[in-house]
């Protein structure tokens, strides 16, 4: 008795199948990453495979991949395409994807769901062969090979590159020597020590377009070879957000008052 009789109970991620698809269509960059690492098989919709292969096959002849080619060329009576996919279908699915960030995600989610499918249809090839009178060492070669494919299709990709080709560049900053751009900061600290209030005081800053803190003694500090301890900056650092915390209280104090309605920093100041 086979063990798979339901071809729909096979791995499959059409999410990603159709994520990617529509990843390739709105960023020009990205068909070939796609076409380097999947094949049309890697696609379990039928429909979805034949758009594959209609993409990589105009991809080849003009370098890009136009949705009004696409649908054209899918729609030739002699293509032997059978995808009934309209523009619009195909301008959806390209919509539905904001950013090309999670295309290795989606490619290694495709991979593994298609292993595990080849494994499957493997596995129930090989019962079907036993059952039949096959030897077991005739079948056990192949299974292992399926079973080699998928495991390796579960790890991720690691893309390595030797440090002679990573361009070095200055570092921009957002908050001088503090906050660089285009990085992760992390703020750091015990519990109640302040570091929703000094985000919240940066975010304020940068949106008003106001001096950070310290920031042009940072600048004087790297022309002069001045050095500053850490508790000088933290007492400044501090002195910036009560100042801030002032002006706002200027600024919301008389519109709130005159409507009756008391302004507090902190519960002590309403007692």
């Amino acid at each position: 008795m086979p063990i798979v009789s339901d071809l729909r109970a096979l791995p499959k991620a059409p999410e990603s199948e159709r994520w990617i698809l529509g990843c390739m269509l709105r960023f020009a960059d990205t068909p070939a990453t796609v076409f380097a690492q999947l094949n049309a098989h890697d696609f379990f919709d039928p429909a979805y495979q034949t758009v594959f292969v209609a993409m990589h096959e105009l991809y080849r002849a003009t370098g890009c991949i136009d949705p009004t080619l696409l649908v054209a060329k899918l729609k030739q009576p002699t293509s032997g395409y059978v995808c009934d996919a309209s523009a619009y279908d195909l301008l959806e699915m390209a919509q539905d994807v904001a950013t090309a960030a999670g295309l290795d995600g989606h490619i290694q989610r495709l991979r593994q769901a298609s292993a595990g499918r080849a494994l499957c249809l493997t596995v129930n090839d090989a019962a079907r062969r036993v059952i039949g009178g096959t030897s077991a060492s005739e079948v056990l070669p192949t299974l292992f090979e399926d079973l080699g494919q998928f495991q390796r299709a579960q790890q991720p990709a690691a893309k390595l590159v030797t440090a002679a080709s990573i361009e070095a560049r200055a570092t921009e900053w957002i908050w001088p020597g503090w906050l660089p751009a285009g990085a992760l900061t992390i703020f750091d600290g015990d519990p109640g020590c302040g570091k929703t209030q000094v985000a919240c005081d940066l975010a304020a800053r940068l949106s008003y377009g106001r001096r950070l803190p310290f920031a042009a003694r940072s600048e004087e500090r790297g022309a002069s070879g001045e050095e500053r301890g850490p508790s000088d900056e933290a007492r400044e650092a501090r002195g910036s957000v009560a100042e801030s915390l002032r002006d706002s209280d200027s600024r919301l104090g008389e519109p709130t008052r005159a409507a009756g309605v008391e302004v507090c920093r902190a519960p002590s100041d309403c007692e």
